[in-house]
């Protein structure tokens, strides 16, 4: 089966495909954001990269955005997709529409906003297309390894990240957070660990670069951690191939 895997943003978009057994990448940043202007840019990349007339059997799609929650099933069933949104980031703007993916292996229901544009540009060009959240990917990807010794994973995107911590196989913690720089990152997941009690405890930090992020971002917020002495890290790496893998799971 050949898959296309698209992680998507309004500012970048990453397409991942295997080529005679060969991983390749293509990647390109938006000049401009307004939204007749991203589908522009959506139908040059994939015209001048090949991929639009490339015959592929899926088409998936990782939409990043940092307004992503998790609600409990029977939470979610008593109510609205659109209430439980207004209550956890207020009234969602005339181009953003609610949407929500259900992880039901784990009893939640990942809920977000997914701005009109992006259907619009899928359906019409991959009507096929299987459009999620790419916080639901990550965690079927981190909730099928092994994940019973404690873990935490850093997505880190432009002006903010994703931080989940799993233990015993086991979601302890998923939210995003603002971030402008790699004190940032580590100062509010030094904060997550005191409060949920860890920093004593042996931990694995692994971090992953989300799309249009900058890889020396990950780097420096690797070689800073490894500089704290009071981190009981028994291995802090980078994970470049995490999202890939997860987003395959949907297959």
């Amino acid at each position: 089966m050949k898959v296309l895997s698209i992680e998507l943003s309004d500012r970048s978009i990453r397409a991942s495909f295997k080529e005679n057994d060969i991983e390749k990448v293509v990647d390109e940043h938006f000049t401009d954001r307004q939204e007749h202007r991203i589908k522009e840019q959506l139908r040059d990349f994939f015209e001048k990269t090949g991929l639009k007339s490339a015959h592929f059997d899926e088409h998936l799609v990782s939409w990043s955005a940092q307004k992503s929650t998790l609600i409990p099933s029977n939470v979610f069933t008593e109510s609205t997709p659109s209430d439980l949104y207004r209550l956890c980031f207020g009234k969602p703007s005339e181009s953003e529409t609610i949407d929500y993916n259900r992880i039901p292996e784990h009893g939640i229901v990942n809920l977000f906003d997914l701005p009109s544009w992006v259907k619009s540009f899928f359906v019409l060009n991959f009507p096929r297309s299987i459009i999620q959240h790419e916080g639901s990917h990550v965690l079927r990807g981190i909730l099928s390894q092994n994940a019973f010794r404690l873990k935490a994973n850093l997505m880190i995107y432009p002006g903010y990240f994703l931080l989940t911590l799993v233990k015993e196989n086991k979601l302890l913690f998923y939210s995003q957070f603002d971030q402008q720089s790699p004190e940032d990152i580590i100062y509010h997941t030094f904060f997550v660990l005191q409060q949920k009690e860890l920093m004593d405890e042996q931990i694995r930090i692994e971090v992953c670069n989300g799309v249009g992020n900058e890889r020396s971002i990950c780097d420096e917020v690797i070689d800073n951690m490894n500089k704290i002495s009071s981190l009981h890290a028994s291995t802090i790496a980078y994970s470049g191939d995490l999202i890939q893998k997860s987003i395959l799971l949907c297959v």
